[in-house]
């Protein structure tokens, strides 16, 4: 630094100078709104959607991976979350799907079967496209605290 001058990130004038439009071409994230909730019990499917409603979130639920990728197409959500195993298709196969069609939707993974190894299953959806996987009964803060850094 010469003499006087003070650093640049002290000087007020270059952030009175800044305006929305310097940051025009950085795409700005979205807030989640609408979550699709797919898995095959429906006790799992009422309380999940009543907790994420309580929290502000659209929710709207779908049996199986047919059903949800049915619904995702006509009107995409936000976010999908999705149990792995079901009947008919298969959380593996829904989030292949999704990410072959819309790669940029979010998809996190849940899980509570025991008998298979839950954690290769998850290491599995993770590699198909889920960025966050849970395993059931997962804990309400820690679900929620992964929606919102998907609007950071």
């Amino acid at each position: 630094m010469l003499g006087n001058q003070k650093p640049v990130e002290d000087d007020p004038a270059e952030f009175r100078e800044t305006n929305r439009d310097d940051f025009a071409d950085i795409p700005a994230k979205q807030p989640v709104k609408s979550i699709l909730f797919v898995d095959d019990e429906e006790p799992v499917r009422r309380l999940f959607k009543e907790a994420l409603e309580k929290f502000g979130y659209q929710v709207r639920l779908a049996t199986n991976g047919n059903e949800a990728i049915e619904l995702f197409r006509k009107d995409p959500d936000d976010l999908i979350i999705t149990d792995i195993f079901m009947p008919e298709k298969d959380g593996h196969t829904l989030i292949l799907e999704v990410k072959q069609d819309f790669p940029d939707t979010p998809i996190f993974a849940i899980t509570g079967k025991k008998f298979f190894d839950t954690q290769m299953e998850l290491d599995i959806a993770k590699t198909l496209g889920a960025i966050k996987v849970f395993t059931k009964p997962c804990k309400l803060s820690q679900l929620l605290a992964s929606i919102r850094e998907l609007s950071v």
